[in-house]
């Protein structure tokens, strides 16, 4: 590569750089749910732990939304965390349960 290619490209790497495009800081925000989402949340959770049947939780995991369908497998009501087959979460990280 020439000396040419560099230089034509920089005013547009000086204007928006590179890793400000790649760094994500907008930071995802917990949600906050009412009192009756909190109710269905739980009954879904106890449904699914109880019908051991799979259920499908979004959550937030290093500031960013993840979905899985997994069995209910604990419910810790002292630390607030779901247990699952692969993964624990704590209920204040889920968003919505299906």
């Amino acid at each position: 590569m020439s000396d040419r290619e560099f230089k034509k490209w920089k005013p547009f790497n000086s204007v928006v750089p590179t890793k400000a495009l790649l760094k994500n800081d907008n930071p995802v925000e917990i949600p906050i749910h009412s009192k009756d989402e909190l109710e269905d949340f739980e009954e879904k959770l106890k449904n699914s732990l109880y019908l051991k049947s799979k259920i499908e939780i979004t959550y937030i995991e290093n500031n960013t939304y993840k979905t899985i369908i997994d069995y209910v497998v604990k419910l810790d009501p002292l630390k607030k965390n779901v247990y699952l087959t692969h993964k624990t979460i704590n209920f204040r990280q889920i968003c919505n349960i299906k």
